[in-house]
């Protein structure tokens, strides 16, 4: 990521964090069983109920702004703001904002029914987000679509603390750079998040998936179009009737870490034909297929821990490895590989490496060379955006005092 680019996405998710209170629990649309406690539903129901709103230009976007009497004056500092609403999509779009460029903050809605259908690229969202830039998604509740919020040729978009029930697809990301996504809750029918076709620059952390009724959690697709620079870190993923990550024809990029992988249908990770990504510090368990299934060129796979996948237990068998490996991915990186449980000794020389390579299913004298002994303490994930958190301070400081 380019230092400029860093410090925008930042700074766009203070300001909806510092501007708007999470809080949690279910969504339900009117008359719907929620798992919310009864006075966060009641304040949800209070938000006031609006028509869908729709707005393509900058100078449509001021013409709202006077006739709502929404507040801000669409800088940085003192984005637009668009809250506390309950609109209906009615089929089409609850929300739809296209071709602006004004700092704009959709906080604390209750967005659903959005589910007309034309094809991949065209189907109704509960929110919308065409050729937009600057624009912020928090603390809402969104459900019933067929897709939640989808960015087209979206630049610096941030989504924090968003909950999501019962859409097809709870995020979809095409042909767009520098977005962030942090602190959801998932719950979709497909899959959690989407992430295709020349996107770069995309962060997917913080967040919990429930896979109950989904296919994927996070699905990454570059086909004939590259991605890159795809950072998903610190997510808890659990139950999907597939994959809990897809990550396919990615060579631009990434890292995998620090997530929490569980109960996945088939692979915990399902990796194709992608290449330079680092996978590290995860924890895959309870998959009945593979771990992970890594196919590419350039990756580095290490600090991971597998449990219990591919129908194996606490002692090795060679017809229930836990991952799969094809081409020229490296399973180590300065001598440490990764923890299996179902290898684990023994370490004659006690340095915390097993004394015999793990074999791995796949490309014929596929290996971890160093597995580990004992799982690992997880090794501090490092930001991307340094720079940025910097700037993020400075900016918390002068929000309070503006306050």
């Amino acid at each position: 990521m380019t230092r400029v680019g860093g410090v925008r996405l930042a700074l766009a998710i203070i300001v909806i964090t510092a501007l708007a209170l999470p809080f949690y629990g279910g969504f339900a649309d009117d008359g719907a069983e929620s798992s919310i406690a009864a006075n966060e539903r009641e304040e949800l129901r209070a938000y006031t109920p609006h028509e869908p709103i729709r707005i393509n230009s900058d100078a449509e976007l001021e013409q709202m702004v006077q006739q709502e009497g929404w507040s801000g004056d669409g800088t940085f500092f003192n984005p637009y703001t668009i809250g506390h609403y309950r609109i209906d999509g009615q089929g089409h779009n609850a929300i739809f904002i296209g071709n602006t460029t004004k700092w704009v903050m959709v906080t604390r809605c209750v967005l659903w029914n959005a589910t007309n259908y034309t094809d991949l690229y065209h189907e109704s969202s509960a929110v919308l987000l065409y050729n937009v830039s600057n624009l912020s998604v928090g603390y809402s509740y969104i459900n019933g679509s067929s897709r939640g919020i989808s960015i087209q040729h979206g630049a610096n978009i941030t989504m924090v603390n968003d909950n999501f029930y019962d859409d097809a697809w709870d995020i979809s990301i095409v042909e767009s750079v520098d977005v962030y996504e942090s602190g959801g809750y998932f719950e979709g029918r497909i899959g959690g998040i989407a992430v295709q076709q020349n996107s770069f620059r995309i962060h997917i952390e913080s967040s919990y998936i429930n896979g109950t009724n989904m296919d994927y959690g996070i699905y990454v697709y570059g086909g004939i179009k590259d991605c890159g620079d795809i950072y998903i870190t610190g997510n808890t993923i659990e139950n999907t009737n597939k994959h809990g990550i897809y990550f396919s024809y990615v060579t631009g990029g990434g890292r995998i870490e620090n997530n929490t992988i569980s109960n996945a249908g088939e692979y915990g990770i399902d990796f194709g034909v992608s290449s330079n990504v680092w996978i590290v510090n995860n924890t895959i368990r309870d998959c009945a297929g593979y771990g992970a299934m890594i196919e590419g060129d350039g990756n580095v796979i290490y600090n991971n821990t597998f449990y219990h996948n591919a129908g194996s237990g606490d002692t090795y068998d060679p017809a229930h490895i836990q991952a799969y490996n094809l081409r020229s991915s490296q399973w180590y990186y300065k001598n440490r590989g990764n923890y299996w449980a179902d290898w684990t000794s023994p370490d004659n020389d006690s340095d915390g490496i097993v004394d015999q390579p793990y074999a791995l299913k796949g490309d014929s004298g596929s290996q971890d060379p160093y597995p580990l002994a004992e799982p690992p303490t997880q090794i501090p994930e490092i930001s991307p955006y340094p720079f940025a958190i910097l700037i993020a301070i400075v900016l918390v400081a002068l929000l309070k005092i503006k306050k």
